[in-house]
């Protein structure tokens, strides 16, 4: 039995404003999702308010969301009320081999409670994805700083630009590692770096201080699951919109 999800997390705190903080979703991004999905099927790790794996579902890719944040998933469901959507961490993921390609934006894997939290994500989700499986990774690391990876407590306010005043904060507790360090717990947790660029446009090598978008292979195999992952499966095979605990 795994453990209960905690009642608040970054997304219950943040949700009220994360529209704000990302207001719009990059079509070059949503493009290259679509290209590397071909026929297969998307998980989106915290999909948040949806603004990724809704516009993907109305492209007609077979997409999953997956968040811990009950506040979160409220406002994807009401953004997009037909999008498969399901409350785990992402320890605990309730799928096997079933997977495309998984998802991870605007640096959400760095917002996991430590280096052993992400390392045990990282193992499960090599194991959610088929045998030519790829993870895509869009993350603002440093290009190598040598430091110790930590976890650093952010408290950002956030002003209104009609006002002038800030009317909310952005409370985010994240893990600060370099993207060296970051690609050597993929590669003990069965990835292999393919490609990396910086931004969904610009197709070129990032640059030192600038953001990645890092596309990994899964390196060992497995046997899909076509018990949840067959084309067509239904909401609850998924377990969608269920608390996993």
């Amino acid at each position: 039995m795994s453990e209960p999800l905690p009642d608040r997390c970054y997304g219950d705190s943040n949700a009220p404003i994360y529209d704000q903080l990302y207001p719009r979703i990059d079509s070059d991004c949503l493009a290259e999702i679509a290209g590397l999905a071909g026929t297969g099927r998307v998980l989106e790790l915290g999909v948040g308010t949806g603004r990724c794996a809704g516009p993907l579902a109305r492209m007609g890719v077979d997409v999953v969301g997956i968040d811990r944040s009950a506040a979160m998933l409220s406002l994807a469901r009401a953004n997009y009320p037909t999008l498969p959507l399901v409350r785990a961490d992402f320890s605990q993921l309730p799928f096997a081999n079933c997977f495309r390609l998984a998802v991870s934006l605007v640096d959400t894997l760095s917002l996991l409670a430590g280096i052993e939290q992400l390392q045990g994500a990282l193992q499960r989700i090599a194991n959610v994805l088929e045998p030519d499986g790829l993870l895509i990774d869009e993350s603002w690391r440093s290009h190598e700083d040598g430091q110790v990876p930590y976890v650093e407590h952010l408290d950002v306010p956030i002003v209104d630009a009609t006002t002038g005043t800030a009317e909310a904060r952005y409370q985010v507790r994240r893990i600060r590692m370099d993207q060296p360090a970051f690609d050597t717990l993929c590669a003990a947790s069965g990835f292999e770096l393919q490609s990396r660029h910086a931004g969904w446009s610009e197709r070129k090598a990032s640059a030192p201080g600038s953001g990645w978008i890092s596309i990994y292979s899964k390196t060992h195999q497995g046997e899909p699951n076509r018990s949840v992952c067959a084309v067509g499966a239904t909401h609850e095979q998924l377990g969608v919109s269920k608390n996993i605990s």
